[in-house]
């Protein structure tokens, strides 16, 4: 995703809302995560509104859900992720009615 892809950050992902069967004006969002993998700070470009309250949580390889404490500064999000397990998870960054989702390897 612009900015990131030039830099050579990896990570982008296309999703689509609740799964690839959505339908609605919004058939694919753009979520951009990095670095991937993630050390101690988990970066997110959100496309929901800057004003928007989101809510960003992880689900570890278990399936156990994790709160992400972030920061948000207009569309990007930055969350701690050093006090989770490491490994394979899924972000889930929500908005109201909307939420989407990305895989992301924990260091």
């Amino acid at each position: 995703c612009e900015p990131h892809g030039f830099m050579g950050m990896k990570g982008v992902l296309l999703v689509t809302p609740n799964g690839p069967t959505a339908l609605g004006p919004i058939a694919a969002t753009e979520l951009c995560v990095f670095p991937n993998p993630v050390g101690d700070m988990l970066h997110i470009s959100s496309p929901f509104d800057p004003g928007s309250s989101v809510v960003v949580t992880i689900t570890d390889a278990l399936g156990r859900i994790h709160a992400m404490t972030c920061t948000q500064q207009g569309n990007l999000l930055s969350c701690a992720t050093g006090l989770l397990p490491r490994g394979a998870t899924i972000v889930h960054v929500g908005s109201g009615p909307r939420s989407l989702r990305a895989t992301v390897i924990l260091e």
